[in-house]
C-alpha cells in the first residue's frame, strides 16, 4: 500500500488508508472471494486543500485557522525514532 501511496503522490493524487470499514459489505459490493483478506482500503483523490505541517507541542489533533487553512501537527522525528535502544 505504501508504494501505491507514493506513486499516487508523485501524480498529485492524495490518499488515505482506512482500516475501519465494513468488510462484509465491501466484500459483497466488490464480489471479493471469501479466501481473500481485506486488511485496509485506500481512498484516492485530488486534494482540495494544502495542509501546513507544524511541530507538535503535545496534541496531534488537526485544526483549521480563521482562514480555513488545515494545520497538521507532527511529532519530532527524535521522539518516535529509536536506533538500537530507547
Amino acid at each position: 500500500m505504501e508504494n501505491m501511496i507514493l506513486a499516487a503522490l508523485e501524480e498529485g493524487i492524495g490518499s488515505c488508508p482506512i482500516a475501519s470499514v465494513d468488510r462484509d459489505k465491501l466484500r459483497k459490493i466488490l464480489n471479493i472471494p471469501g479466501d481473500y483478506e481485506i486488511s485496509l482500503v485506500l481512498a484516492l483523490g485530488y486534494p482540495d486543500e494544502s495542509p501546513v505541517e507544524e511541530s507538535s507541542e503535545g496534541s496531534v489533533k488537526y485544526w483549521k485557522d480563521k482562514d480555513g487553512v488545515l494545520h497538521v501537527p507532527k511529532k519530532k522525528l527524535e521522539t518516535v525514532l529509536h536506533w538500537n535502544s530507547f
